[in-house]
C-alpha cells in the first residue's frame, strides 16, 4: 500500500514481464493481481489515460487504454 507498482518489483526483484506473464496464464491469479491494483490505486488520476499510465498506472482501465493506444498505432 502506498508503493508504486516499479517499487514493488524491485522489491520483490520481478520484472514486468514476469508478472504479466503470469497473469496470461493464470486468469485467477490476474484477478487478485486486478483487485489489489484497483483498491490500492490513486484518486488523483484520471484513470484509462496515457497520463496516468505514464505516471506508473497499471490498473486494468489503463492498462487497456495502452493496448488500445499501442494498437492503433501499429
Amino acid at each position: 500500500m502506498g508503493k508504486s507498482f516499479r517499487s514493488v518489483l524491485r522489491d520483490l526483484n520481478l520484472t514486468s514481464n514476469q508478472v504479466w506473464g503470469i497473469a496470461k496464464v493464470d486468469r485467477e491469479w490476474l484477478a487478485a493481481l486486478d483487485a489489489a491494483l484497483t483498491a490500492t490505486r490513486r484518486d488523483d488520476f484520471e484513470h484509462g489515460t496515457n497520463a496516468a499510465y505514464v505516471q506508473g498506472c497499471v490498473c486494468s482501465e489503463c492498462r487497456e487504454h495502452q493496448r488500445q493506444r499501442i494498437a492503433r498505432n501499429r
